[in-house]
């Protein structure tokens, strides 16, 4: 609520014409700042509150590849072999499935 508000006063500021007169001008850009130096702290807690939750669930092993991946395809596909099986397996990832 606080960046909201800061940005509302920026830009009322703006419109206002506070930014033709010198006093008005350092007021605009002391807003300015303060408002980046609060989105930076809201990111500084997003990524050290919220963050490492989402880390966690990436580094955890995917369904998927105990499922449908053989050791064979381990290593994966080998590029260019057919151009237009390629084409129709990226139109529809279902192709030949």
């Amino acid at each position: 609520m606080i960046e909201v508000l800061f940005v509302f006063l920026f830009v009322y500021g703006l419109m206002s014409g506070w930014g033709t007169t010198e006093v008005g001008n350092m007021f605009l850009g002391a807003v300015l700042g303060i408002i980046f130096i609060d989105l930076a702290f809201v990111l500084a807690l997003y990524r050290k509150e919220f963050l490492p939750d989402v880390m966690i669930v990436k580094k955890r092993r995917r369904k998927w590849e105990d499922l449908y991946v053989s050791e064979d395809d381990a290593d994966g596909n080998q590029l260019g072999e057919d151009a237009w099986e390629t084409v129709k397996r990226a139109i529809y990832p279902y192709y030949k499935r």
